[in-house]
C-alpha cells in the first residue's frame, strides 16, 4: 500500500475543520479533489476514517488514531528535514583560489565571514586553476581573475586591479615610473598570458631569464628584491571576482557572495586603498 505525505495532510485538516468546504479552502484545493482523495485513503486502508452525514462529517475511533499517528509522523519528518537542513549549513565551505593571488582581498572575505552571527565554516585550497576545482566539486567557489573563470559558471565581480609589469630589477626600464602597454608587449620575452604557475616561479622566470609579464597590482607586496612592478597606466585592468555553479550547491554560498560584496565595495571607497584598486564596476553596496 503506498500513502503520500498529501495523504496524511488532507486527513489531519479534515479531522480538525470536519468540514470539507473548510478543509479543502485550508489545503488550496477545491471540495471535490479532497472528497475523493479521502474516500481513496479509506479504501487503500480498508477502513472509515470519517463518518459522513447530510449536515456533519466526524471522526470514527479508527480515524482518531489514525490522524494521531500521521501528525506523530509529519513532525518527524520535519525534524529529519530540519536536522539535515542544519548538518547542510554546518559542513565546511570551500573556496578555491590561486597562490598569492588576491590575498588581500581573501583574507578580508575571511574575517567578515567568521564575524557573521552564525559564522561561516570556511576552508581555502590553493590550486593553480581554481575554476577547474570548483567544476571537480573539490571547491564550492573560487576567487580568482575572471579572465580566467570557465565560461559555464556564474561569476560576480568584486574589484578591479590596475596593471602592472613585473621586471628583472636590473632591466633598463625598471626604473620608470610608468610605461604603457604597447611598450610592454615589444619587450623581448614578454609573456603575453601570465603562466598558470604559483608567483614564486612567475618571480623566478623574471628574475633569471629576463622575462616580463603584466600582473595586477596586488602582487606588488610579495615580489621579494629582485623584481620590480612598474604602473601601466593604459593596460585593461584586471577583474578579480567569485565564480561558482549557476546551481548553488551550499546552502550558505549566498551569505558569502554577500560579505564578499560588502569587502569589495569597503576597499572601492577607502581613500587609502589597503588593496589598491581601480572602482568595481559590479561590487554593491551593503
Amino acid at each position: 500500500m503506498d500513502l503520500e505525505i498529501r495523504d496524511l495532510e488532507y486527513a489531519i485538516a479534515l479531522s480538525e475543520e470536519l468540514n470539507f468546504t473548510r478543509a479543502a479552502a485550508r489545503l488550496g484545493i477545491a471540495q471535490p479533489p479532497l472528497s475523493r482523495a479521502i474516500a481513496r485513503l479509506e479504501r487503500r486502508l480498508g477502513a472509515a476514517l470519517f463518518a459522513r452525514t447530510s449536515r456533519s462529517v466526524t471522526l470514527t475511533a479508527t480515524g482518531a488514531e489514525f490522524v494521531a499517528d500521521a501528525q506523530t509522523i509529519l513532525k518527524e519528518l520535519q525534524a529529519l528535514i530540519d536536522r539535515t537542513g542544519a548538518a547542510d549549513r554546518r559542513r565546511e565551505l570551500v573556496i578555491a583560489a590561486r597562490p598569492a593571488t588576491g590575498s588581500g582581498l581573501l583574507h578580508d572575505i575571511l574575517e567578515r565571514a567568521a564575524r557573521l552571527p552564525d559564522p561561516l565554516r570556511l576552508r581555502v585550497i590553493l590550486e593553480r586553476d581554481p575554476g577547474a576545482a570548483v567544476l571537480s566539486g573539490a571547491a564550492d567557489i573560487a576567487l580568482l581573475c575572471l579572465s580566467q573563470a570557465p565560461a559555464s559558471m556564474a561569476l560576480d565581480q568584486l574589484v578591479d586591479q590596475p596593471a602592472v609589469v613585473l621586471l628583472p630589477e636590473n632591466h633598463p626600464l625598471a626604473s620608470h615610473s610608468t610605461l604603457g602597454v604597447e611598450q610592454v608587449r615589444r619587450l623581448p620575452g614578454h609573456m603575453v598570458d601570465c603562466p598558470q604557475i604559483p608567483l614564486d616561479e612567475i618571480v623566478d622566470l623574471i628574475r633569471l631569464e629576463g622575462r616580463s609579464v603584466l600582473a595586477s597590482h596586488d602582487v606588488t607586496t610579495r615580489l621579494g628584491d629582485h623584481v620590480v612592478a612598474v604602473a601601466v597606466p593604459d593596460a585593461p585592468t584586471i577583474g578579480f571576482g567569485l565564480a561558482y555553479p549557476a546551481t548553488t550547491t551550499h546552502p550558505r554560498l549566498p551569505e558569502l557572495i554577500r560579505e564578499a560584496r560588502r569587502v569589495a565595495y569597503a576597499y572601492t571607497e577607502a581613500p587609502d586603498g589597503k588593496f589598491p584598486t581601480a572602482p568595481s564596476r559590479r561590487a554593491d553596496s551593503p
